[in-house]
């Protein structure tokens, strides 16, 4: 009878390095908690995007896509210390917003409502 040679040996050998190694507890959180507080005084929306470990995405790049150009990119940045971005919508583009964070594989997208202008 022929032998198999098993191929799941080199990959059990490897998840043990990094276990000895890294250990499982240090691997980064899986999920991403993106919030949204919009200040109507000034106009201002500001996202706040952490881990689900609620580790701050700290520097996380921040794309943000208006409601007539949901294809193209109207504003990109970055995530201060605390996770948080803050941008002024124009107002001659009524709908909803589109915010996304994405860092390390790991990402959240979040839709908010900016009314138009009051004429």
């Amino acid at each position: 009878m022929p032998t198999r040679k098993c191929r799941s040996a080199p990959l059990r050998t490897v998840l043990l390095l990094a276990a000895l190694v890294g250990g499982w507890g240090n691997a980064r959180a899986h999920g991403v908690i993106l919030t949204q507080d919009t200040r109507s005084d000034l106009d201002v929306v500001e996202t706040t995007a952490a881990f689900d470990t609620g580790e701050p995405m700290a520097g996380a790049p921040i794309t943000v896509f208006s409601p007539r150009h949901l294809a193209h990119a109207w504003l990109t940045g970055r995530a201060d210390r605390d996770g948080r971005f803050r941008f002024v919508p124009d107002p001659e583009y009524p709908g909803y917003w589109t915010v996304r964070v994405r860092e390390e594989g790991h990402g959240a997208t979040i839709s908010i409502e900016v009314p138009g202008s009051e004429d």
